[in-house]
């Protein structure tokens, strides 16, 4: 009887990281509203840190023919459990960079989830980032 219990001990002890590494990524169901047309592609940077925030990180790019008015929905699977934010660029002409007016003002439409208004500055990682805590999640991004 001791033989048994020991087994399945060694067996759930051997098993435990793969279980504990399948529930540490998490599918998150993106909303984004206030497009104003469907031209382009939308791309959407993942952050895991400060680092290349808001323009650089992992990314996903959504073509003009999955973009919709008013709601564009978009969902990226795999994003790993902890601190996070998510950055998102209407790039109208697909230049696959921000193009900015004659006053280095953002011509083109961008958000966040944790909806920062952007004033004169784009705001810090810290302003936006947000807790990765679920196997799912529903954000939504409102663009300016």
């Amino acid at each position: 009887m001791i033989k048994v219990i020991s087994s399945f001990l060694v067996l759930g002890l051997v098993l435990l990281p793969f279980f504990a590494s399948a529930q540490s990524k998490s599918t998150l169901h993106l909303k984004i509203t206030n497009l104003e047309n469907t031209d382009g592609q939308l791309i959407i940077f993942v952050h895991h840190g400060p680092e290349g925030f808001p323009r650089k990180g992992m990314y996903k790019v959504v073509k003009t023919s999955e973009l919709k008015l008013p709601v564009t929905t978009v969902t990226i699977e795999g994003i790993t459990y902890g601190v996070t934010a998510i950055s998102v660029l209407h790039d109208e002409n697909n230049s696959g960079k921000m193009d900015f007016n004659w006053a280095h003002f953002p011509a083109e439409k961008f958000g966040f989830y944790k909806y920062y208004k952007v004033k004169l500055i784009e705001p810090s990682y810290e302003d936006v980032e947000f807790q990765v805590d679920a196997p799912e999640m529903e954000l939504e991004i409102i663009m300016q």
